[in-house]
């Protein structure tokens, strides 16, 4: 008998979020990968009014049509189904709470910490940690909302973005001060804080990296189609309403060819080790970066998330170094299993 796995999803922030964590948990729930057939897979959905399900299936009707639960019955039910341990599959900036939760309940789960999600989640402060770490970022600032006078000062081209949202949401290229201005009010209805960084002509490309065996290991790199001078956007990544949301069609990524770009290949992953181990990551990590015209390599952002399904990028960028969808998220779970064992191994020494 396998592993009783919860997987949490949804968002009690708006039904954009949850539609997104929907499609992404959908890909996993229907990709039949043998290596988890003897998982017993249960559903907890968290919805935008901030009440909780627990459907037998993830279709559309089935989750509109569940019994829902404020938070505290919602708990009281988790730990009466008592899994092994929790998969994560909410992406909005609520998603370090939820994880908080469950290390109160002390139910396990992929990834890492909430304290080192709401670092990731955050691009101010994972852009902080990382130049405090030696590590390379654009020229730019943090810019707080109700400070008339950004000081901003690193030139235009910039790009500003919010703080706390995904997919592009919010993020604006601009040209001078005054499209600065403008695009931080936009900026500042997804939160109190924004990041205005130097736009950097080249290319985007994205490097991961895996726990194996507690071995941090680097995975191929996987470049965006991306205009020099130009960002990917909300509409490069998703389209489609609430209710039929999926990957942009225009999306295309290739892997970078490791004998013709032998050295870029090796410094992204290099960066790539290096911001896992800084950052505090576990089990899995990827960061987006861009790579100037004369081969210099800047991080964009941390990304922790992985729902482990065909559509995420990790498990691409897995198989083509020879570890299959399946396998890597069969090496995730097991990864979970043996902390939780050492880790209640540890409490009982400590008892006897």
């Amino acid at each position: 008998m396998g592993p009783k796995v919860l997987h949490l999803l949804g968002s009690p922030t708006d039904q954009f979020s949850f539609q997104v964590s929907m499609m992404y948990t959908k890909s996993l729930a229907s990709a039949g990968y043998a290596d988890t057939m003897d998982h017993t897979n249960l559903y907890a959905v968290v919805h935008p009014d901030k009440t909780w399900s627990f459907p037998c299936n993830i279709t559309q009707e089935d989750v509109e049509a569940g019994k829902t639960y404020e938070l505290t019955a919602a708990l009281a039910k988790v730990r009466e189904m008592n899994p092994d341990l929790m998969v994560q599959h909410i992406l909005c900036a609520k998603r370090p709470l939820y994880n908080a939760m469950f290390e109160i309940l002390g139910i396990p789960f992929i990834g890492s910490s909430s304290e080192v999600s709401a670092n990731i989640g955050d691009k101010g402060t994972t852009r902080d940690i990382l130049l405090h770490a030696g590590l390379p970022v654009p020229n730019g600032e943090v810019v707080v909302k109700g400070d008339n006078s950004p000081h901003y000062s690193a030139g235009f081209p910039a790009v500003v973005k919010p703080c706390k949202m995904e997919n592009s949401v919010g993020v604006e290229i601009v040209q001078n001060k005054e499209e600065m201005k403008k695009a931080l009010v936009q900026a500042f209805g997804y939160g109190d804080t924004a990041v205005v960084d130097t736009f950097i002509p080249g290319r985007e490309i994205r490097c991961g990296v895996i726990e194996i065996d507690g071995e941090v290991q680097a995975l191929p790199c996987l470049e965006y189609k991306v205009a020099t001078h130009n960002i990917r956007g909300y509409s490069d990544k998703l389209e489609g309403g609430e209710k039929n949301l999926k990957l942009a069609s225009s999306t295309r990524t290739w892997f970078v060819d490791q004998e013709e770009e032998t050295h870029l290949v090796e410094t992204l992953q290099e960066v790539a080790r290096r911001v896992h181990r800084v950052i505090q990551c576990k089990d899995f990590s990827q960061i987006d970066c861009r790579v100037s015209l004369s081969g210099e390599v800047y991080i964009l952002e941390v990304n922790s998330f992985c729902s482990f399904g065909p559509l995420s990028l990790i498990t691409k960028m897995a198989d083509k170094q020879g570890i299959s969808p399946g396998q890597l998220y069969a090496v995730m779970v097991n990864n979970v299993i043996k902390r939780s064992r050492k880790s209640q191994s540890g409490v009982l020494m400590k008892l006897c």
